[in-house]
């Protein structure tokens, strides 16, 4: 059966493919008869051969079997918002992606999005901007707040166009009219919406869950509706069920079940919400309402990953990195956080740019790692902000800026970024780009260690240990050490075990410092290492040996501790005389 070829609507005489029950502009119904023998496309809708298991219109794959029938009508739904999309770009003259604004095809309405603004065509790019904002994504809504603090060419027109758009039932037309007309109150955004849900429209039953479960639109936050509207689209199998199970998880409006939102997770995941799998993963990585198990939750991120679920990505490339539940990869790692990046995860743009500002693959570059910092800055991710900060105060790949680097570390530790305040806390500490404040510094550190910023306890237990921005008191800087070096800052080790070996506020035990130093050296921290070295050197706590201690001097020396590296030739000119 040929699906490909074209008619014209009999009200609007729009060109179309032959198939369709109603006209993807008008909505006129063509009543066109199904042959026998025949199905409909789950994705598109269109008319194809029974036995057929690709789509020839929209050139999609699929299975049919009575185990996925549920997911077929989930997927279904998703198909109309790909045509609505399709719609959408005919309509307002955006050129078809063919991917259109859907949720599962959210990277692409971004990129289109993002090409259509750097191309200065803010007017084609707000539906896509809109809907990409609506659905989450961070980089849609700094596309969208660009959009909206300029000018928008031709808006009279444009909203002419959005809202014929949206009468005809186009989604993405309506998420950006609603936006358009957009009033403190929120109420002419939601009016676009609850009509539709009202008349059975479930996808806008979904976005009006997402409106109160989220306060969007200044709509104040209703737990209650959200979880109503979540649960009616998800019992009709048109998705929703992960953001149901992400209420019933957490107990939002909901009496709190972790195993059966585990099960939610597990309807959505098998219909095909991306999202769904991701939260599935989550739980068998914690063993939250489900036994613990890593594999499988390895498998869940990877088909979240697949599809096009960004998130996923930046979750599985961070266990290839740290060799978490899978072997270590950094390659592996990398092309994960470029496809988490691109969709539009800030946080994969970060962990890339850490990836290029630390060497840890084969093509460093400074210069590109800024660039991702900014981006992911820019989207509001804000240890993008604190690693920016960072670059700027250390001259990496971009000029030296102190100033510069204070106002992106007071940007992040505002926006709760506790490496921003610890950053900060330096800057103040020792008037880098502001002037020297050692109360400051010591309230900024209190703030991350607070936060759970573990290097920000070391360094607030210095300042308790010297007696700088703090009252002297050796008792609290050993308690701040011990704190410290519990939550994995190698720092606070290395501290600790001078506390133990001179016994200033934690009694005299050379035995304990020998071990905390072992773990800081282990750690990386090349401080421990040059004091355990100074412990075999004199016999303190362990027998003395003084090629084990040249090896740690070495080591630390090797890391950049220079009082190790004064060590190491000392120890090495005492062993030749």
């Amino acid at each position: 059966m040929t699906v490909d070829a074209k008619t014209a609507c009999p009200k609007c005489r729009e060109a179309i493919p032959i198939g369709l029950d109603t006209c993807p502009r008008c909505r006129a119904p063509l009543a066109v008869p199904r042959a026998p023998g025949t199905k409909r496309c789950p994705f598109c809708r269109g008319i194809i051969d029974a036995n057929a298991t690709r789509c020839r219109r929209c050139q999609r794959d699929f299975a049919f079997s009575r185990r996925w029938s549920r997911r077929s009508a989930a997927v279904a739904g998703v198909g109309l918002l790909v045509l609505a999309g399709w719609t959408a770009s005919r309509w307002l003259g955006v050129p078809d992606t063919r991917s259109g604004c859907s949720e599962e095809m959210l990277p692409s309405c971004v990129q289109e999005a993002r090409r259509l603004v750097t191309l200065g065509d803010t007017g084609r790019a707000f539906p896509y901007a809109a809907f990409s904002a609506l659905r989450g994504s961070k980089e849609g809504s700094v596309l969208l707040s660009k959009i909206r603090s300029g000018q928008i060419s031709d808006e009279r027109g444009l909203h002419a166009k959005l809202d014929a758009a949206c009468r005809h039932e186009d989604r993405a037309s309506c998420f950006a009219l609603a936006l358009l007309k957009h009033n403190p109150g929120g109420q002419e955004a939601t009016a676009y919406l609850a009509p539709a849900c009202d008349k059975g429209d479930l996808p806008a039953c979904l976005e009006l869950g997402r409106v109160a479960h989220k306060g969007l639109w200044s709509e104040p936050q209703d737990f209650s509706k959200a979880a109503s509207l979540y649960e009616r689209v998800c019992t009709s199998g048109h998705g929703g069920c992960s953001y149901l199970g992400a209420m019933v998880e957490s107990g939002e409006g909901v009496p709190e079940d972790k195993q059966h939102a585990v099960e939610l997770y597990q309807t959505a995941c098998d219909g095909g919400e991306m999202g769904g799998c991701t939260y599935l993963a989550a739980a068998y990585d914690t063993g939250e309402g489900v036994p613990k198990d890593t594999k499988r939750a390895v498998v869940f991120f990877q088909k979240a990953c697949d599809g096009g679920e960004v998130g996923a990505c930046n979750i599985l490339g961070e266990a290839y990195a740290n060799g978490e539940d899978v072997p270590k990869d950094p390659t592996r790692a990398e092309e994960l956080y470029e496809k988490a990046c691109a969709g539009g995860n800030m946080r994969g743009c970060v962990n890339l740019g850490w990836i290029y500002a630390n060497g840890e693959s084969a093509s460093k570059d400074a210069k590109r790692a800024v660039g991702l910092y900014q981006a992911a800055c820019d989207g509001r991710e804000m240890l993008g902000c604190a690693h920016l900060g960072w670059m700027y105060a250390n001259g990496k790949g971009v000029a030296r800026d102190a100033k510069r680097a204070v106002e992106l570390y007071q940007a992040a530790c505002d926006g709760g970024e506790m490496n921003g305040c610890t950053n900060l806390g330096v800057a103040y500490d020792y008037g880098k780009g502001v002037s020297k404040d050692k109360k400051r510094a010591a309230a900024l550190y209190q703030k991350a260690c607070d936060g759970g910023k573990m290097l920000g306890c070391a360094y607030l237990g210095m300042m308790y240990d010297y007696g700088k921005g703090e009252p002297k008191d050796a008792k609290r800087a050993a308690k701040l050490y011990q704190a410290a070096c519990d939550g994995g800052e190698m720092l606070g080790c290395a501290n600790l075990g001078v506390a133990y070996a001179s016994g200033k506020g934690e009694p005299n035990d050379v035995k304990r410092a020998v071990e905390v130093y072992e773990k800081a050296c282990d750690g990386g921290e090349t401080f421990g290492c040059a004091n355990l070295g100074w412990m075999y050197d004199y016999g303190k706590g362990v027998s003395k040996d003084k090629k084990r201690a040249v090896a740690l001097y070495q080591k630390a020396c090797e890391g950049g501790d220079q009082w190790g590296c004064r060590q190491e030739r000392r120890t090495r000119v005492a062993h030749a005389e």
